[in-house]
């Protein structure tokens, strides 16, 4: 069973179901995510702010691959919780200042629910 850092407490979250995730802590629970045009510009602006002006110089610092950073700036891919929190942390950011802050439940989209 994988886990991460609840958002909402900071207490360990595990995984429930393959892109879901529970905290026992405080209750929140945290689906994949996706950005739409509004969260594809903080995502943007969350990796110039960290100083990484090219995507080239972000995929260097996260491990992950620049096609795959591409498709997330560009909407293409869906970002799972455990990538939103790494992006984050390396950003130097929160997970709210990369996605939509005001979640809709049962749309399958931004899900973070307490």
């Amino acid at each position: 069973m994988k886990s991460m850092i609840c958002p909402v407490c900071t207490k360990t979250m595990k995984q429930r179901k393959q892109n879901l995730y529970f905290c026992y802590g405080c209750g929140a629970k945290l689906e994949q995510l996706t950005f739409d045009s509004k969260d594809k510009q903080n995502l943007i602006t969350a990796r110039i702010r960290a100083g990484f002006a090219t995507v080239q110089e972000a995929a260097d610092a996260t491990g992950y691959n620049v096609s795959y950073l591409r498709g997330l700036e560009r909407g293409e891919k869906p970002v799972t919780p455990r990538t939103a929190y790494r992006l984050a942390a390396i950003y130097g950011c929160g997970i709210s200042d990369l996605v939509d802050k005001n979640p809709r439940m049962g749309e399958g989209k931004n899900e973070l629910s307490t």
